[in-house]
């Protein structure tokens, strides 16, 4: 029917940082990419890129350790709702773990994204083996857009 073929996914970018240019186009095909590989066929997601001293505010606001952080996500759908998510990764943290990584920021900051939206598609990084498989996932993920690999020798 009509209103099946128009779910997709619905992607903002909201840039509140100074820091690094951000290629709006590159982070929504990264949302529509993770959507589509992990067979979630609509949904909405929020990516605000933001710097250190806000994401360790938002932290905070949540409950979490205040301090700087690479990305927080959260799920603002009801479960039975197409999810509708807020991702929220810091340009900053990102420059510095690009630098140490030794890849371009952005890569840095589309690893953030894919992360953020993983956590809310059935992986988690809380043991070794799930870490070492979501890594695993996100560094496919990036490679099949042509980036990455994030975690090469890391």
């Amino acid at each position: 029917s009509m209103a099946r073929a128009r779910q997709s996914v619905v992607c903002r970018v909201h840039n509140r940082q100074a820091l690094v240019p951000i290629k709006v186009t590159g982070i929504r095909q990264v949302v529509r990419h993770v959507f589509a590989a992990e067979g979630v066929a609509a949904g909405e997601v929020d990516v605000a890129v933001v710097d250190d001293a806000a994401i360790a505010e938002m932290a905070g606001r949540f409950g979490l350790p205040r301090r700087a952080t690479d990305v927080l996500s959260f799920v603002i759908s009801e479960p039975d709702e197409p999810p509708a998510l807020n991702v929220a990764v810091s340009a900053e943290t990102a420059l510095r773990e690009a630098e140490v990584r030794g890849h371009p920021v952005e890569v840095e900051l589309m690893l953030y994204v894919v992360h953020g939206l993983l956590h809310h598609m059935g992986y988690d990084d809380q043991s070794p083996a799930a870490a070492a498989k979501m890594h695993r996932r996100e560094d496919d993920l990036l490679l099949e857009l042509g980036h990455g690999p994030a975690y090469k020798g890391s």
